[in-house]
Protein backbone atom coordinates (compact mmCIF):
# COMPACT_ATOMS: atom_id res chain seq x y z
CA UNK A 1 0.00 0.00 0.00
CA UNK A 2 1.21 3.58 -0.84
CA UNK A 3 2.13 6.10 1.79
CA UNK A 4 -0.09 9.37 0.67
CA UNK A 5 1.06 12.67 1.45
CA UNK A 6 0.34 16.38 0.92
CA UNK A 7 3.08 19.25 0.74
CA UNK A 8 2.18 22.48 1.25
CA UNK A 9 4.25 25.24 0.33
CA UNK A 10 4.05 28.40 2.01
CA UNK A 11 5.57 31.92 1.40
CA UNK A 12 8.14 33.20 3.98
CA UNK A 13 7.73 37.04 4.42
CA UNK A 14 6.00 37.59 1.22
CA UNK A 15 3.30 41.29 1.99
CA UNK A 16 1.61 40.26 -1.14
CA UNK A 17 1.01 36.28 -1.54
CA UNK A 18 0.37 34.19 1.40
CA UNK A 19 -1.49 31.44 -0.17
CA UNK A 20 -0.44 27.98 -0.44
CA UNK A 21 0.41 25.82 -3.14
CA UNK A 22 -0.34 22.04 -1.77
CA UNK A 23 1.28 19.45 -3.81
CA UNK A 24 -0.50 16.04 -3.56
CA UNK A 25 1.99 12.68 -3.77
CA UNK A 26 0.61 9.19 -4.40
CA UNK A 27 3.60 6.99 -2.49
CA UNK A 28 6.98 7.49 -0.78
CA UNK A 29 5.45 9.81 1.48
CA UNK A 30 6.75 8.43 4.62
CA UNK A 31 9.25 11.06 6.21
CA UNK A 32 12.31 9.54 5.16
CA UNK A 33 10.67 9.48 1.51
CA UNK A 34 9.16 12.53 2.11
CA UNK A 35 12.31 14.55 3.62
CA UNK A 36 14.38 13.25 0.85
CA UNK A 37 12.52 14.29 -2.20
CA UNK A 38 12.27 18.07 -0.28
CA UNK A 39 16.14 18.18 0.46
CA UNK A 40 16.51 17.26 -3.27
CA UNK A 41 14.25 19.83 -4.47
CA UNK A 42 15.86 22.63 -2.03
CA UNK A 43 19.27 21.30 -3.90
CA UNK A 44 17.46 22.15 -7.21
CA UNK A 45 15.99 24.91 -6.29
CA UNK A 46 19.56 26.52 -4.47
CA UNK A 47 21.44 25.86 -7.31
CA UNK A 48 20.59 28.96 -9.47
CA UNK A 49 19.24 26.61 -12.23
CA UNK A 50 15.68 28.72 -12.55
CA UNK A 51 17.87 32.40 -11.82
CA UNK A 52 17.52 32.89 -15.84
CA UNK A 53 16.59 35.96 -17.45
CA UNK A 54 12.81 36.50 -17.83
CA UNK A 55 10.57 39.49 -17.76
CA UNK A 56 8.80 38.67 -14.24
CA UNK A 57 12.03 37.17 -12.07
CA UNK A 58 11.82 39.42 -9.02
CA UNK A 59 8.06 37.83 -8.51
CA UNK A 60 9.15 34.46 -8.22
CA UNK A 61 9.53 33.73 -4.45
CA UNK A 62 11.14 30.61 -2.57
CA UNK A 63 7.95 29.01 -2.55
CA UNK A 64 7.66 28.96 -6.31
CA UNK A 65 10.77 28.29 -6.14
CA UNK A 66 10.71 25.17 -4.07
CA UNK A 67 7.29 23.98 -5.83
CA UNK A 68 8.44 23.92 -9.33
CA UNK A 69 11.91 22.05 -7.73
CA UNK A 70 9.64 19.98 -6.27
CA UNK A 71 7.71 18.71 -9.37
CA UNK A 72 10.30 18.55 -11.91
CA UNK A 73 13.20 16.90 -9.94
CA UNK A 74 14.27 13.82 -11.59
CA UNK A 75 14.88 12.21 -7.88
CA UNK A 76 10.77 12.74 -7.31
CA UNK A 77 9.17 10.73 -10.02
CA UNK A 78 5.61 9.29 -9.56
CA UNK A 79 2.48 10.29 -9.45
CA UNK A 80 1.84 14.20 -8.11
CA UNK A 81 -0.85 16.49 -8.55
CA UNK A 82 -2.23 19.77 -7.25
CA UNK A 83 -3.88 19.46 -3.88
CA UNK A 84 -4.81 20.24 -0.36
CA UNK A 85 -5.13 17.92 2.73
CA UNK A 86 -8.82 18.70 2.97
CA UNK A 87 -8.84 16.99 -1.00
CA UNK A 88 -7.15 14.34 0.20
CA UNK A 89 -8.24 13.00 3.38
CA UNK A 90 -6.34 9.51 2.94
CA UNK A 91 -3.16 11.10 3.25
CA UNK A 92 -0.70 9.31 6.36
CA UNK A 93 1.88 12.70 6.41
CA UNK A 94 1.41 16.37 5.79
CA UNK A 95 4.32 18.54 4.99
CA UNK A 96 4.89 21.99 5.59
CA UNK A 97 7.42 23.51 3.58
CA UNK A 98 8.10 26.93 4.09
CA UNK A 99 10.33 28.74 1.61
CA UNK A 100 13.13 26.84 1.22
CA UNK A 101 14.40 26.78 4.84
CA UNK A 102 12.18 25.08 7.36
CA UNK A 103 9.61 21.97 7.15
CA UNK A 104 6.94 20.60 9.68
CA UNK A 105 5.90 16.44 9.35
CA UNK A 106 2.80 16.22 10.43
CA UNK A 107 1.63 12.60 11.23
CA UNK A 108 -2.02 12.86 10.06
CA UNK A 109 -2.72 9.24 9.96
CA UNK A 110 -6.46 9.43 11.28
CA UNK A 111 -6.82 5.44 12.46
CA UNK A 112 -4.25 6.61 15.10
CA UNK A 113 -5.62 9.70 16.89
CA UNK A 114 -5.05 13.27 17.05
CA UNK A 115 -2.25 14.93 13.92
CA UNK A 116 1.24 15.50 15.65
CA UNK A 117 4.23 16.99 14.72
CA UNK A 118 6.99 14.47 13.96
CA UNK A 119 9.36 16.82 13.19
CA UNK A 120 9.85 20.97 12.94
CA UNK A 121 13.16 22.27 12.06
CA UNK A 122 15.40 23.03 8.95
CA UNK A 123 15.02 21.13 5.86
CA UNK A 124 19.02 20.18 5.97
CA UNK A 125 18.25 18.89 9.69
CA UNK A 126 15.15 17.22 8.51
CA UNK A 127 17.01 15.47 6.00
CA UNK A 128 20.08 14.31 8.16
CA UNK A 129 17.12 12.70 10.78
CA UNK A 130 15.49 10.54 8.09
CA UNK A 131 16.60 10.24 4.78
CA UNK A 132 20.74 10.09 4.95
CA UNK A 133 20.61 6.24 5.84
CA UNK A 134 18.38 5.60 3.17
CA UNK A 135 20.15 7.71 0.26
CA UNK A 136 23.39 5.86 1.58
CA UNK A 137 21.55 2.85 1.04
CA UNK A 138 20.02 3.84 -2.43
CA UNK A 139 23.32 4.97 -3.93
CA UNK A 140 25.66 1.40 -2.50
CA UNK A 141 22.62 0.08 -4.21
CA UNK A 142 21.25 -1.98 -1.33
CA UNK A 143 18.32 -0.28 -1.11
Amino acid sequence: MSTRAVYEFHNLNSKYDNSVVGVYKHHDGYPEGGSYFIKKAKALYDSGVFNGSYEHKNDFTDRDGMVVAFMTHSANSGSKSFGTAEEHPDIEFLYKIYGNERVEIWNVRSWEGEPNVVFDGSIDDAYEKFSVKVETSRMAGTA
